[in-house]
């Protein structure tokens, strides 16, 4: 500990000597003086290390030039980007200037806006620079930090969301051990939203709590349909408060950095790893257990609450609890995709009700063969957990094994040619998850009276990082999104899976609100 402090003292004494040979040379050559904004950038490179930005567009005609260059660019629906932080920044300048994105070129920070305005002089802007700096290396040197963001590019990159982590906690104890890392990291955090965000409050661009609130806030009305309405606006401000599922669920967490600390993975050997991929190539499939950081028991209590509302289940994920299961599976979800890959903005959750005598989701293939490399190897794949017991008589999930389905991984995927003693039935209990490939063919059963309990689960779709981008925005698998993002998340799965299951027109409005505003 003594030798990473000398490290980081000696460190930050040749920042200090960098820096004001900088500032001096800017305020003295007149060359400099002429040019200040790439004075400012090229000694910044700030909004290159991912904590304003997550990715940045590139135009088509740019592609051919940045693949000579350390830039990685990747492709989703004709369109190109690349990733943050940008590995053409070197120590905190970029190496390809003279050729670098147009979005780079255009985009101004708050900092660069006020510098053009003459609101700012050089040497004050980049001595702004120069005290963010520092306070990342102060970071960087601090082992609650380190605790919280290891082996997670988002908390490490995004000092927005590592700060919300913080935000909302009561827990005194929790405040004693990482009271200077939430005090560096809001300070940090301020730095970002003053000086060099520009309008950006989230992974989205989202507005706030406050100004969702006031773009639902209800008019003035006096007729019963108009009071009707007023009625339901209200209902909306309360879902997009966080308050109101603080005391919906009071035992769950929302971003509390508590529920991400000492996250204990799943273990398996190389040899149980080696097994699993072959046999998510060959039978598409994957059955394991792990022991949970959560009480399934709880959680699958949690979701029988909320189908007892008009909401769909899915907001469920307002809750650290449901994403957390997720982030144990990081050992065997890097084997099965490599070390470095992302959480796609797919999840779901379930309450099949025997009593109602309701079904889980109609046959059908995630993504088809185009989720499939060439090998046979897994592009994408779906995690499904259950959180209470699964049975056929409460509506397990079945599928047909990879290599007994005559149409898998062919141009006739849509036909069902299949025997139907070649279909599998997979129950399973707490503790257990699942992981297919996006390509196997499966569906949820229908409930019997006769079942005891109702079928509780959830599941969340992974891809691989080199490959294109199946939707976006892609989220780091062990960072969570803060609340505001996590609500535009559930509110685009109300979305986009609305033909799977029944959507109530007015909550589909909702949806809407909360994701496009």
């Amino acid at each position: 500990m003594l030798g990473s402090r000398a490290k980081a003292n000696q460190s930050s004494e040749q920042l200090d000597k960098r820096e004001t040979q900088q500032m001096n040379t800017a305020c003295e050559d007149p060359d400099f003086a002429s040019n200040d904004s790439e004075t400012l950038c090229t000694g910044c490179g700030i909004c290159c290390k991912g904590y304003v930005f997550d990715h940045g567009p590139v135009e088509k005609e740019e592609v051919d030039t940045l693949k000579v260059t350390s830039v990685s660019v990747y492709r989703h629906c004709d369109k190109f980007y690349f990733s943050m932080p940008c590995p053409a920044n070197y120590e905190n300048r970029c190496t390809v200037y003279s050729s670098r994105p147009q979005t780079c070129v255009k985009f101004k920070c708050v900092l660069l806006d006020r510098l053009a305005a003459r609101e700012i002089k050089l040497i004050d802007a980049l001595k702004i620079v120069h005290d963010f700096k520092q306070i990342m290396e102060k970071l960087e040197d601090n082992e609650a930090y380190r605790e919280i963001s290891s082996d997670s590019v988002m908390v490490r990159k995004n000092l927005l969301r590592a700060s919300g982590l913080f935000v909302n906690s009561n827990d005194n104890s929790l405040k004693k051990r990482y009271g200077e890392t939430s005090l560096l990291l809001d300070v940090a955090a301020r730095f970002v939203r003053d000086n060099f965000a520009h309008k950006i409050n989230s992974l989205f661009g989202a507005p706030s709590s406050e100004e969702t609130l006031a773009s639902l806030r209800p008019r003035e009305s006096k007729g019963p349909k108009q009071q009707g309405v007023r009625r339901e606006r209200e209902a909306i401000q309360e879902v997009v408060d966080i308050k109101f599922w603080q005391s919906f669920a009071p035992n769950f967490n929302i971003c509390e950095p508590a529920s991400f600390v000492d996250i204990s993975s799943s273990d398996f050997s190389e040899s149980e790893l080696g097994e699993a991929r072959t046999r998510l190539t060959i039978e598409g499939y994957v059955q394991e257990e792990c022991k949970w950081m959560v009480d399934c028991n709880e959680m699958a209590k949690l979701v029988g609450r909320l189908s007892n509302t008009s909401l769909p289940n899915v907001f469920a994920f307002v809750y650290d609890e449901f994403w957390l299961p997720f982030f144990q599976l990081h050992p065997i979800l890097s084997s099965l995709l490599g070390r470095d890959y992302f959480m796609l903005p797919h999840f779901w959750v379930w309450n099949i009700d025997p009593a109602k005598g309701e079904a889980g989701w109609k046959p059908h293939r995630d993504k088809g063969r185009k989720s499939l490399d060439n090998d046979g190897s897994p592009k994408s794949i779906t995690v499904w957990i259950p959180l209470s017991e699964v049975t056929p008589l409460n509506g397990c999930m079945y599928l047909v094994p990879a290599y007994l389905d005559p149409t898998y991984n062919t141009g006739r995927e849509n036909q069902e040619e299949f025997a139907y003693s070649s279909i599998r039935a997979l129950p399973g209990r707490p503790g257990d998850f699942f992981v297919w490939n996006q390509a196997v063919f499966h569906w949820g059963g229908k409930s019997s009276p006769r079942a005891s309990t109702p079928r509780v689960s959830m599941a969340v779709e992974f891809q691989r990082a080199d490959v294109e981008a199946f939707d976006i925005p892609l989220i780091s698998p062990l960072s969570p999104p803060p609340f505001e993002v996590r609500l535009k998340l559930i509110a685009k799965q109300v979305l986009q899976y609305r033909h799977m299951y029944q959507a109530d027109k007015e909550i589909v409005e909702f949806a809407k609100k909360i994701y496009l505003n």
